[in-house]
Order: structure tokens, then C-alpha cells, then sequence
């Protein structure tokens, strides 16, 4: 998550578009890389309830999927794309410091007792 932020980071600062486009999908490559831990990390997490932790995990995703189409459209209206781009890249490192916090190691219902 944080490779994948720098690269959108400074992709979205390079005013040569042939360098800062390969960077900006690189990103998103990277982010997408990530994502497979999330994923695995619900089964670790409540094996039992995997699927029910993953829906919860897919559906909030999917509204902030939903919400960063609008939020993103209105912060390069209102200031510039360097500035949304910017604050995707923000966001980004907020996820994965907040999954760092996650401690796959014992399952939710070990915790419980």
C-alpha cells in the first residue's frame, strides 16, 4: 500500500505524462497486489464467518468505490487533479496503516474467551 501510494503520489506531480502515466497504473497495480491480503486475512480472521466478513469487507469497499467517483470529480473541480490524486494517495496510507493494526494470527473467536 505504500509503494502503491508514493507511485500516485509523484505520478500525479510529473509533468510528463508518459512517465507519470505508467506510474499512476503501476499504483493501481500495486494496490490491487495488496488486496489479496485483505482477503486472505478474512479467512485467518473468523474462519467460521469468512464469508460474512468478507461481504461486510466487500460492501464497505463498495461504497467507498461508490463515494470516491463523486469526492474525487468534486475535489478536481475545485481544486485540480494533482489535488485529488493526492488525496487518493492519502487514503491509501491510511488503509494500509490501519491494517497494520490487524493481528491475523488468532481467529475472532479465540479472542472472544
Amino acid at each position: 500500500m505504500g509503494v502503491s501510494a508514493a507511485l500516485l503520489f509523484l505520478g500525479s506531480h510529473l509533468t510528463i505524462t508518459v512517465v507519470a502515466l505508467p506510474m499512476i497504473a503501476l499504483a493501481a497495480g500495486f494496490n490491487m497486489f495488496a488486496a489479496a491480503n485483505f482477503w486472505a486475512a478474512c479467512i485467518d480472521l473468523a474462519p467460521g464467518y469468512s464469508a460474512s466478513l468478507s461481504a461486510l469487507m466487500n460492501t464497505l469497499g463498495s461504497i467507498g468505490g461508490a463515494l470516491s467517483s463523486t469526492v474525487t470529480a468534486y475535489v478536481a473541480v475545485h481544486y485540480n487533479w494533482s489535488h485529488s490524486l493526492d488525496l487518493a494517495a492519502l487514503i491509501t496510507v491510511l488503509s494500509g496503516l490501519l491494517f497494520s493494526f490487524v493481528n491475523a494470527e488468532r481467529a475472532i473467536e479465540e479472542k472472544q474467551r
